[in-house]
């Protein structure tokens, strides 16, 4: 289900929980986060062949920025100066991208965006942010589910037995890529 969904029913009904879900103090006191899943790196993406240059986050001043709507990245855009246009459904920038609503678009888009096939094709520019995902659930979820829950956080979703599950998925590529690039990955 969309995210936001997701996040309501945790806030709202005990047993529910989120998973990938970006870390915020705000909702500690609404959610039990119970441990990081997994890396996101929000990456500057420019369409294919794009002339700009970017080698640190203020170089994005000069040009129109669109973002995923995340209060880290928000408030590294903020202490920057960077404006930018907050995408209230992060799935739209790449085809906002391409139609030239933007120069950059700051996402954490999966590989299949970065592809030749892609609605625009996507170049990574800068990584902008990196930041953890968390499985958080409702604080009244039961003891023993939790408990359950954090006993499977222990071996990880990049642990060498699950890697039959992302090759069979096509999603062999990335798993290999978090588990070079991502100290939590293989360490409970």
């Amino acid at each position: 289900m969309p995210i936001r969904r997701a996040l309501l029913m945790a806030e709202k009904s005990p047993g529910h929980c989120v998973l990938a879900l970006n870390y915020a103090a705000e909702t500690t006191e609404v959610l039990l986060y119970l441990g990081r899943v997994a890396p996101m790196y929000v990456w500057a993406y420019a369409k294919r062949g794009w002339s700009g240059r970017l080698t640190r986050v203020g170089d994005l001043k000069r040009y129109r920025v669109g973002a995923i709507n995340m209060a880290e990245l928000r408030l590294l855009l903020e202490q920057e100066g960077v404006a930018y246009e907050p995408l209230q459904i992060s799935g739209k920038g790449a085809q906002m991208l391409a139609a030239g609503r933007f120069d950059v678009l700051l996402s954490d888009i999966g590989p299949a965006l970065e592809t030749a096939n892609s609605v625009a094709p996507l170049e990574r520019r800068l990584v902008v942010l990196r930041a953890d995902r968390w499985l958080a659930c409702h604080p009244k979820t039961s003891p023993l589910v939790v408990a359950k829950l954090r006993l499977a956080l222990r071996e990880g979703l990049f642990a060498e037995s699950t890697e039959p599950i992302w090759s069979r998925h096509g999603l062999s590529d990335y798993y290999q890529q978090v588990r070079r690039e991502w100290p939590g990955a293989t360490k409970p």
